[in-house]
């Protein structure tokens, strides 16, 4: 069983995370546009709505069935059960793939595969960690 799986666990991981998204994604990102995203190890569904507050038709992907359902409650976008290493999506159907510290939960071979399989030509994959305020 996974520990996180637990409304209790989701709602403790979702009061002690801030929101940096936003201004993160913007930096990274810049003016370059996406318009399809999968946003991988969504957890509470963050990032999943930084990308969308940018105009992208995301969909947010995580292992945990109970961090799914939080994300969908408190976001109303659309997410999946899935696993990194196996996305739940067709060959070159995104545009961007987006990680938010989450990267540390993965096995980092196959899910470099998976990202290249489902990136469209052009495609970028986003990878980024919270460090603290700055």
């Amino acid at each position: 069983m996974n520990p996180f799986d637990s409304g209790t666990m989701v709602a403790r991981y979702a009061a002690g995370r801030p929101y940096h998204h936003g201004r993160t994604v913007r930096r990274a990102l810049g003016d370059r546009r996406y318009d399809r995203a999968l946003d991988l190890a969504c957890g509470t569904g963050l990032s999943t709505r930084a990308l969308a507050e940018r105009g992208t038709a995301v969909v947010g992907v995580d292992v945990v069935p109970a961090m799914v359902a939080w994300a969908r409650r408190t976001t109303g976008l659309p997410y999946a059960v899935g696993s990194a290493e196996a996305l739940p999506v067709a060959d070159r159907s995104v545009d961007l793939v987006a990680v938010s510290s989450g990267v540390h939960w993965f096995a980092a071979g196959p899910v470099a595969a998976e990202a290249a399989r489902v990136l469209r030509p052009g495609g970028a994959l986003l990878l980024y960690e919270y460090a603290g305020a700055q």
